[in-house]
């Protein structure tokens, strides 16, 4: 998983903007408006990237049907939170092996840490933002919020 996310302060993920039924193996069917972690983008395959959905499921994506937006920290944890108890309750990387799973679950749980502990965690409880502000502010790769 991208370390870089973490120390640049960047809460990047990946925002689908179409619909996609998967029709091979290791490929994630999604619908338009679901969000994503970006868990490698070398592969073998040209234009697939390798994601994590918001049910802790692990596959590939065609790239041209995402992109990259930055979401507020309390959105990024509340996806973590819910993938890693997706995790726990479902065998959700079934392909993977029991270590696999377990090394996903603990990089998961180190990517929240690190999270957590950004400085707009440390002076804001989650869900705790402004009255005035939108709990979840997202930017598109262009650069604009929606």
């Amino acid at each position: 998983m991208s370390q870089n996310i973490i120390l640049t302060g960047n809460l990047d993920m990946l925002h689908s903007l179409y619909d996609f039924k998967a029709t091979y193996a290791k490929t994630l069917s999604f619908k338009n408006n679901e969000y994503f972690l970006l868990h490698q983008t070398n592969t073998k395959h040209k234009n697939w990237w390798e994601v994590i959905n918001e049910r802790g499921q692990m596959g590939y994506i065609p790239s041209n049907y995402v992109e990259t937006v930055t979401v507020n920290p309390s959105f990024y944890i509340q996806f973590l939170e819910n993938c890693l108890e997706h995790l726990r309750k479902n065998d959700t990387l079934s392909e993977c092996t029991i270590g696999d799973r377990n090394e996903v679950i603990m990089r998961l749980k180190e990517l929240k840490r690190q999270v957590e502990q950004l400085p707009e965690i440390s002076r804001n409880s989650i869900g705790a933002d402004c009255d005035d502000m939108p709990p979840l502010l997202f930017k598109n790769s262009d650069g604009k919020s929606f």
